[in-house]
């Protein structure tokens, strides 16, 4: 996973943020509280440059929670990735309940 900033907001892509082929998908959900995600069409990708000198631009769409600036969804995204990172089924489950409650209390 990684994370890219849009307009000073941090994004985790897979979490609250999807880069996919352009018009491959009419809408998606953030991963981490299940709003629907805003997006931008058709947006210009990095230009990937190959040994040879050729390269290839990239066009994409590109899916962000709407949520994703707020104090309880940060908390959020971290809890959804730790529950994602851990090796322990146990722990797991216990941080998605702590994930449960904050986005109850929402």
């Amino acid at each position: 996973m990684f994370i890219i900033h849009i307009n000073d907001i941090r994004y985790f892509v897979g979490a609250d943020c999807f880069i996919l082929s352009p018009g491959k998908v009419g809408g998606i959900y953030c991963n981490v509280c299940n709003s629907t995600c805003s997006v931008k069409r058709n947006v210009e990708g990095i230009k990937i440059k190959y040994a040879s000198g050729t390269g290839l631009d990239t066009t994409h769409d590109k899916f962000y929670c709407p949520n994703s600036n707020e104090g309880w969804h940060i908390e959020a995204v971290s809890l959804y990735l730790e529950s994602q990172n851990t090796v322990s089924n146990r722990i797991s489950n216990i941080i998605k309940k702590d994930l449960e409650d904050i986005l109850a209390a929402v």
